[in-house]
């Protein structure tokens, strides 16, 4: 296995607080940084699971233009929806074996949810190993993503277990309600309602979780005790936590245009007639996709980088830990005949 490390010319303080544009700078000043052993990193641990995501996900879209193309194919039984366009249409696709239910859209994205934990422990890693000796190499990034594995992945399920539960507590009471609701007036508003207490305490929580994973990557807490230090480490920080994350999505969006457009490119031209449906444009539609997995998986990186600085500079801001580190170093860090040299 290849051990190329990064750079240590330009040394990056994590543990430092920084505003809003600084972290920003900060995700694209540590990729520049660590490009190559994470890029590799990333090729060896994490590629598998986007290749398979992108295989069955290019098996899937090829399968379902060629049903949809086929003047043969039937549609399904609608029957028992009664005017409900969006039923009819999910039951006629899986009854052309082209639904969510499809073995390749399930394989699609249990490959997808692996790849992408893995990526989000990986980039955690990859922070705890320049955290460690001020630069990475493969080894280095992999041992970090074994020492951290388990807890963090516990975490982030706990996480989904806990937002699972939240919207199902409340999408049953709020059935209830809807159900005696009689006026047509009185149910459009509390489906209103009803998308209101979803949608803020969904959003809420989940910013907040989404410190959880860090926490316990870099402090090596439990679930309970890492969503606990977020609810402490976020309190009055919620809204620029917020921001960096949407800003992040949206320049990841932005950015994974590289990747995703021609995956939507050969499916469009095979569609219109452009390009024959033949096994050589099934296999490009299966290798854009497969592409356009990875630019996804190694953009999320952006986004996980993100969290790891907004971490350190909580943690700054509540603690100062980072500083007190470099108060305590004053004076052993160097030998008299280094200081004079340095000065």
């Amino acid at each position: 296995m290849s051990n190329t490390t990064s750079s240590k010319t330009s040394s990056i303080i994590l543990e430092q607080e920084r505003d809003f544009g600084t972290k920003i700078s900060a995700c694209f000043t540590f990729i520049g940084a660590t490009f190559r052993p994470f890029i590799k990193s990333v090729l060896f641990f994490v590629s598998p699971l986007a290749v398979l995501a992108g295989i069955f996900g290019g098996l899937y879209q090829s399968k379902a233009m060629d049903s949809l193309l086929s003047p043969t194919t039937g549609g399904g039984n609608t029957a028992g929806f009664g005017t409900n366009p969006f039923l009819a249409v999910m039951e006629a696709m899986n009854s052309k074996g082209i639904g969510i239910t499809s073995p390749q859209y399930l394989l699609m994205l249990l490959f997808t949810v692996l790849g992408s934990l893995a990526m989000t422990i990986l980039s955690f890693a990859a922070m705890r190993a320049y955290r460690a000796n001020g630069e990475i190499s493969v080894d280095s990034i992999w041992e970090n993503f074994k020492q951290i594995f388990g807890k963090t992945l516990l975490t982030m399920i706990v996480n989904f277990v806990i937002l699972m539960f939240l919207i199902l507590i409340v999408s049953v009471f709020g059935g209830l309600f809807f159900g005696a609701i009689a006026s047509t007036a009185g149910k459009i508003f509390m489906v209103i309602v009803l998308v209101i207490i979803i949608i803020v305490p969904l959003m809420y929580f989940g910013i907040v979780f989404s410190l959880s994973p860090a926490i316990t990557a870099f402090e090596g807490k439990n679930p309970t005790e890492s969503i606990s230090r977020a609810f402490f480490l976020i309190k009055d920080k919620w809204w620029s936590t917020f921001g960096l994350l949407i800003t992040l999505a949206i320049i990841s969006s932005f950015m994974s245009y590289i990747f995703t457009i021609p995956a939507a490119i050969i499916p469009l031209l095979k569609g219109f007639g452009v390009i024959s449906n033949s096994p050589m444009t099934n296999f490009l539609i299966i290798l854009t996709t497969v592409f356009s997995m990875l630019g996804t998986f190694l953009l999320s990186a952006l986004g996980h980088f993100g969290l790891g600085f907004q971490y350190f500079n909580l943690v700054e801001r509540k603690e100062g830990t980072g500083l007190l580190q470099q108060i305590n170093t004053i004076g052993t860090t160097l030998k008299p005949s280094e200081e004079e040299d340095e000065y």
